[in-house]
């Protein structure tokens, strides 16, 4: 809609060429949320990949709601990722998460080729990114008010960056509070090394 090339910007160049143009804010915030480091952004992909492989057949779509209600799960449904919605990666993370055990036992009856489903650490990771996302979407969700302008806005932005580098210090310390469902699991030194360098990477961006 808004390409240099043929669309609106291309056009309005054409009338005035000193027009500027710049991302939404929230847009830009919402960008930062591209950045993983790479064996998280491993981890997501395979997390899309396996939700696609029961989403993309109608069939094997149906056959999961079905096994989610024979056992009482609270969600039958996986949520599809979508890269153009900005709150897409928390929520589809969180539903996913929420139907591990469901996702692990139908898979495991399909004889699927996904081996890290039994791998533990792979699960935490998918925890960290199902807590970080989460607390990136109440963010975003924060600064869509009726009444939000670009000072709130900065200001909790602002306020977040100071939450990620408290967080840096805690996870220094190993401890994993701020991040409810990967503090229930074993964490190794390498993971908390992930973790600390992925609080980083994200303070970063949200700087610039």
């Amino acid at each position: 809609m808004t390409g240099s090339v043929e669309d609106f910007i291309y056009f309005a160049k054409k009338k005035n060429e000193n027009i500027i143009f710049i991302h939404c804010f929230l847009h830009r915030e919402a960008l930062v949320k591209k950045t993983l480091v790479g064996d998280l952004r491993k981890v997501f992909d395979q997390v899309v990949k396996e939700i696609n492989y029961i989403k993309n057949c109608s069939l094997k779509s149906r056959s999961f709601e079905k096994f989610c209600e024979g056992m009482d799960s609270d969600n039958s449904k996986l949520l599809s990722h979508n890269a153009i919605r900005w709150l897409s990666r928390g929520r589809i993370l969180s539903r996913f998460y929420d139907l591990s055990e469901e996702i692990i036992v139908f898979l495991t009856k399909e004889e699927s080729k996904f081996e890290f489903l039994e791998d533990e650490k792979w699960w935490t990771k998918v925890s960290f990114l199902t807590d970080i996302f989460e607390l990136l979407n109440k963010l975003n969700i924060s600064m869509q008010s009726r009444n939000e302008n670009i000072l709130i806005s900065s200001d909790k932005i602002m306020a977040f960056n100071e939450k990620l580098t408290l967080w840096k210090t805690q996870v220094d310390q190993k401890k994993l509070t701020m991040f409810p469902r990967i503090a229930e699991r074993n964490v190794d030194a390498i993971l908390v090394s992930l973790i600390k360098e992925s609080i980083m990477l994200l303070s970063d961006k949200m700087t610039k």
